[in-house]
């Protein structure tokens, strides 16, 4: 960048110098003129890209979409990538993307074979697309044995393993992209992932989710759920929950309830009972209790700056100094010891001391550099060392330090994050320090952490616990993508007209349903309409949202069973704007032609023919309204007769002369049948009567 302008040399093969040549240059030649307010300029593979007045401009090779202006054409000269104005504040080109911080918002193109976009569609972009968003959107996040939840604006999203329904979308099916449990602006402030279930705290009470064999959901069931159902009332105080491996505790009120299985003790509160199907007193309310951790079979408190656990200590993992478990908490760290978080695994535990970590129970997972058991706290992380938070699973631990992660033991599946699968019994670093991480989760083989207001995971991925669409595993810490805003309904069709339809036929149309916004479009609720048979392909939808660019299709089928007008309308609910929406269904039922009129007899008269008939034995559908008879000859006029019944008599006609006489009948709705059988009659002479009377006078 000279003089607010762009200068570039070097290789030149892909126009990448930016001065409408393709000939390299080993002196500095001019790509953006002096003084057009350049402020930034990132070169990739063969393209470059600087910011220019706000906006970007790249130039040079295209093939993948790398100069972001709708186009696989190169360019040997700068063309538009965003617009001027649109508040650029940094930008990075590399082999084949590029990416930029666009009014505060990550926005990427060009190639996107690993993902690299961060719009988890691994399609090649050629204008820029939304990736991970900045900004405070993701408060916490948590990892079970094999899926992930995080606190998005309010609301819960989950991803990975779904077998018994952990994710909370009313679907047992994977996902390996974010889906919603507990939909937007719903007061949600914590989550946590047990083995196989979930819970929350929202607006002060606690939801569960998932597996429910033991009591775990808390509702007085076992029951699985695949929805959020409510363990303890919203308005009840809870600041903190934990979901176990089977078993689930909250802090309420300052002291801890538990419920679920209670086989080594874990309920707390000296409870004996094996399992509890609601919340249980654990520790008393106002006890000073500030965080608390359940795992795998034993539960640990934060209680007055000190730590208390209860449950199985089979390896020492409560931390008294013995391998006795306990039905009622017993202390592990003094109280005052300034202890800031508390993390239970599996067979271990840890605790936030003082900025420092230290950690007790089965060795080599406490990051003390040893394979031995610890019944004591031992000192992992150094106090002082700004430890803010930290999560512990079944052989691994990771903690917050300086803004950045450091995680230790078991890694087979590169859940340290540090680009090995070695096992560590020191801590490592997953994240640098300063990298702005506000929060840390622990999955059986794989952790996540909160950064910069997104999320970004890493390890094992098998049943997409890292939202990511490869199976992994993954060595280092990988970015989420979460999707941004509502979605936006756009249907091809908001009327549905069937126009006029014969009784007893049936047809159907579709109408499709996508999502245009930047963000999963949430259905919440569906109807029909009398009349007319709806269904839809959209079963899916209504738990995991229906994701930005694509679409799902609703049938509507008409088969009226009886004339007339009829209309209805779909009416669907939706996290989108402009919710209900509705689509306007119409359609016309007319009668099919009725069958012939039945036992027709012909009685010739003088000049005329009377018809004597019986009704058809099918009306078509609607009601007969006339009959009308037909007689005809060669040479000689066609007469008609119409009434309502029988019999009709067609008058008029030659006498001497054979004239075929036929008979139809309409209903209701016009619709008239075809001509019965012909009948062959010969009507008789009309009598003179002025020849009689000269004849009698005579």
């Amino acid at each position: 960048v000279v003089n607010g302008g762009v200068q570039c040399w070097g290789n030149n093969s892909g126009g990448q110098l930016g001065n409408f040549s393709t000939t390299e240059s080993r002196s500095p030649v001019q790509a953006i003129t002096a003084g057009s307010n350049a402020t930034a300029v990132s070169v990739g593979s063969s393209f470059s890209c600087a910011i220019v007045n706000g906006g970007v401009k790249c130039w040079g090779r295209n093939e993948n979409g790398e100069l972001g202006n709708d186009s696989t054409v190169d360019s040997l000269v700068p063309v538009e990538s965003i617009a001027a104005g649109s508040s650029v504040t940094a930008l990075s080109a590399n082999y084949r993307h590029g990416c930029a911080v666009v009014d505060g918002q990550a926005r990427c193109w060009g190639n996107d074979d690993y993902g690299q976009l961060g719009n988890n569609r691994r399609t090649n972009s050629l204008i820029p697309v939304q990736a991970i968003p900045t900004g405070k959107k993701v408060t916490m996040v948590e990892a079970g044995d094999k899926h992930s939840c995080a606190v998005i604006a309010g609301g819960v999203q989950c991803w990975g393993d779904n077998t018994w329904g952990q994710l909370g979308n009313n679907s047992t099916t994977r996902s390996r992209i974010p889906v919603h449990a507990i939909a937007v602006n719903s007061h949600a402030t914590a989550v946590s992932t047990g083995d196989f279930h979930s819970c929350a705290v929202v607006s002060g009470g606690v939801q569960c989710w998932g597996l429910n064999q033991s009591g775990e959901l808390g509702n007085r069931s076992v029951t699985q759920s695949l929805i959020p159902v409510e363990a303890i009332p919203a308005g009840s105080g809870v600041t903190v929950v934990s979901a176990g491996g089977g078993h689930s505790c909250a802090v309420v009120n300052g002291g801890v309830q538990c419920w679920g299985e209670n086989g080594q003790g874990q309920l707390g509160g000296n409870h004996t009972t094996l399992d509890s199907l609601l919340p249980v007193q654990s520790i008393p309310a106002g006890s000073s209790v500030t965080g608390v951790s359940a795992g795998g079979g034993h539960s640990c408190a934060v209680v007055n700056g000190g730590v208390r656990c209860w449950g199985h200590n089979s390896y020492g993992q409560l931390g008294n100094g013995s391998t006795t478990q306990s039905f009622s908490p017993v202390q592990t760290i003094a109280a005052g010891s300034n202890v800031t978080a508390v993390a239970a695994g599996t067979f271990h535990s840890c605790a936030v001391v003082n900025g420092g970590v230290a950690c007790w129970g089965s060795g080599g997972s406490l990051g003390d550099n040893s394979n031995t058991d610890r019944l004591v706290p031992v000192l992992t992380i150094a106090p002082g060392s700004n430890a803010i938070a930290l999560a512990a699973s079944s052989f691994h631990s990771c903690a917050v330090v300086d803004s950045g992660v450091r995680c230790w033991g078991y890694n087979d599946n590169g859940q340290l994050g540090n680009n090995t699968d070695f096992q560590s019994l020191v801590p490592v670093q997953s994240i640098p320090a300063g990298s702005n991480v506000a929060g840390i989760a622990a999955g059986s083989a794989h952790s996540c952490a909160v950064v910069n207001g997104g999320v970004a995971c890493w390890g094992s991925n098998n049943y997409g616990q890292l939202a990511d669409a490869n199976s992994g595993p993954f060595f280092v810490p990988e970015a989420v993508h979460i999707p941004v805003g509502p979605g936006i309904v756009s249907l091809s069709n908001t009327t549905v007209s069937f126009g006029i339809q014969a009784l007893g036929t049936s047809s159907t149309q579709t109408v499709t349903l996508t999502n245009r916004g930047n963000g999963p479009l949430l259905i919440t609720k569906f109807s029909g309409s009398l009349f007319f048979g709806v269904s839809h392909a959209c079963g899916a939808v209504f738990g995991t949202g229906l994701f930005p660019g694509t679409s799902c299709s609703f049938f509507v089928s008409f088969a009226p069973t009886v004339s007339g007008v009829r209309s209805g309308e779909i009416v669907f609910t939706s996290d989108a704007v402009g919710s209900p929406h509705t689509i306007t269904l119409s359609g016309v039922g007319i009668a099919n032609p009725p069958s012939v009129p039945t036992e027709i007899s012909v009685v010739p008269g003088p000049g005329k023919v009377t018809l004597i008939f019986s009704a058809p034995i099918n009306n078509g559908g609607a009601q007969i309204t006339s009959y009308t008879a037909t007689c005809a000859a060669n040479g000689q006029a066609t007469r008609s007769a119409t009434g309502s019944g029988s019999p009709l008599t067609v008058v008029g006609l030659v006498g001497e002369v054979s004239y075929t006489c036929s008979l139809s009948a309409t209903n209701a709705d016009g619709i008239t049948s075809t001509a019965s059988d012909a009948r062959m009659v010969i009507p008789a002479n009309p009598i003179n009567i002025e020849a009689v009377l000269l004849l009698l006078l005579s």
